[in-house]
């Protein structure tokens, strides 16, 4: 890949889109109950040995291992995140004392458990986003971030996934946004002040991510496919048997798409960067589905199905999640519309969206509270959408998704929201994805005017 620069402007503007300060899209009693649910999340979660116990009543209620252990220096960093929030909303409450508290919580714990993995969620890029959003513009931790990117680049120079072509064949793991090249580029992107190290990063994964992305791919055939072979689970490979196309933001082809946008609005200007935008924008729009709704798009495209429109056209819409689904995909066509100010594709993603709130509950297929499969991630990606939109309906449709959250709070339960697994399993988790730091969090971008600069997390924003 040729050279990578910054352009002198730190972001692209763009005339069209608002840039109207952040502002709470509730009235004044829905606003109370939101902010008084978060802070009852809050306030359960501020003792680690309270988490831990939650964290622990999880793993038994749960039809599904979890990893998530208060011990990890990444379960510790996301309740510092989410307490660093809690306290720019509440500012005199105290909660800085506790964010404190888990920031400090994440350096002991990385002495005894040594971060390995690159990753955005559990991994060294994760923790180097939570020590950015402590320091302060840069007046603090920068040797504690120095050393954060040094690892971090040496274990990017080590793992063959991104110095070999996608050519050769890609997991889903090797792009997405979770452990993949797409959240670490997401991260970096973030800094506004990349030193050389950092620089070396996002030359070596954004190549990469350009690589995966080139434009004049035979369709059906585009570098993106998983083999069956590097499906994780057995399942997978059963229903997926010559592999498959996957089409949510958090491990498919929008997440490589809008860690791209993000790179490009934060000014860094690669030769076919913008030609890889535009290319999977296309094919993400071609790729779109019709319901009695609108567009939509399925969870995958199975290998056999790629290259004929009327098969793919048939398949079923996915749930109307972050991570799978509509919103996650509408929302990385927005930003990729804004790199390239295209109006168009911004239509796109809008309409999509908006098509999402028309559908009834039960279509949306999206019980649970929470940031990745539920309610929360959507009221998110649309708060995103209300504020730089300023679409009429989109604004009237903020409260009754407040709302929806809302009737799932139980302060008889030991954090206040609980995941809900099929089967309608109810289960108690404390975390930033799956739990009710989350919940809560999405809960506070609604109901203040504090912008949820969080959410880089989800590479929505």
């Amino acid at each position: 890949m040729d050279s990578l620069y910054l352009q002198s402007e730190t972001q692209i503007e763009d005339n069209h889109i608002s840039h109207l300060p952040w502002k709470a899209l509730l009235d004044e009693p829905l606003c109370y109950q939101a902010q008084e649910a978060a802070l009852l999340v809050a306030q359960r979660l501020r003792d680690p040995e309270d988490v831990q116990r939650i964290a622990q009543l999880a793993e038994k209620q749960s039809s599904f291992p979890s990893r998530w252990d208060l011990s990890l220096p990444s379960a510790a960093a996301e309740l510092a995140l989410f307490y660093s929030y809690v306290a720019c909303c509440f500012p005199e409450h105290g909660w800085h004392t506790i964010a404190q508290h888990y920031l400090k919580l994440v350096a002991l714990s990385s002495q005894q458990h040594s971060l390995t993995s690159p990753a955005l969620f559990g991994g060294m890029s994760g923790i180097a986003f939570v020590v950015q959003h402590f320091s302060e513009a840069g007046q603090r931790y920068q040797q504690t971030l120095a050393h954060l990117h040094r690892s971090l680049a040496q274990r990017v120079r080590q793992l063959p996934c991104w110095q070999r072509s996608p050519e050769e064949g890609v997991a889903e793991s090797d792009f997405d946004i979770i452990v993949g090249a797409s959240g670490i580029v997401g991260y970096l992107a973030s800094i506004a002040s990349p030193d050389s190290i950092v620089r070396e990063i996002l030359h070596t994964l954004l190549g990469y991510l350009l690589a995966l992305t080139k434009p004049g791919q035979l369709p059906g055939q585009e570098r993106w496919l998983c083999p069956p072979s590097l499906l994780v689970t057995e399942s997978d490979r059963q229903h997926f048997p010559y592999g498959r196309f996957n089409c949510g933001l958090a491990h498919g082809i929008p997440g490589p798409l809008a860690a791209l946008s993000l790179a490009a609005l934060a000014g860094y200007d690669v030769p076919g960067l913008h030609e890889s935008i535009a290319y999977v924008s296309t094919w993400l729009v071609q790729h779109q589905i019709q319901d009695a709704w609108g567009g939509t798009w399925p969870t995958h495209i199975p290998y056999e199905l790629a290259s004929s429109p009327e098969e793919w056209h048939s398949l079923p819409p996915s749930r109307t999640a972050w991570c799978y689904g509509t919103p996650g995909v509408a929302r990385s066509l927005w930003l990729a519309g804004q790199a390239l100010r295209d109006d168009h594709l911004m239509g796109v993603a809008l309409d999509a969206i908006k098509g999402v709130l028309c559908r009834p509950l039960q279509i949306r297929d999206i019980d649970a509270p929470t940031l990745c499969h539920g309610i929360a991630g959507l009221l998110l990606i649309c708060l995103r959408f209300a504020h730089e939109s300023q679409d009429p309906f989109l604004l009237q449709q903020i409260p009754a998704l407040v709302e929806q959250i809302l009737a799932q709070f139980d302060p008889q339960s030991p954090s206040g929201f609980r995941d809900r697994e099929p089967g309608g399993i109810l289960v108690d988790r404390p975390d930033f994805l799956n739990g009710a730091a989350g919940t809560a969090l999405a809960l506070l971008a609604a109901a203040t005017a504090i912008a949820p600069s969080w959410d880089r997390l989800l590479l929505v924003s």
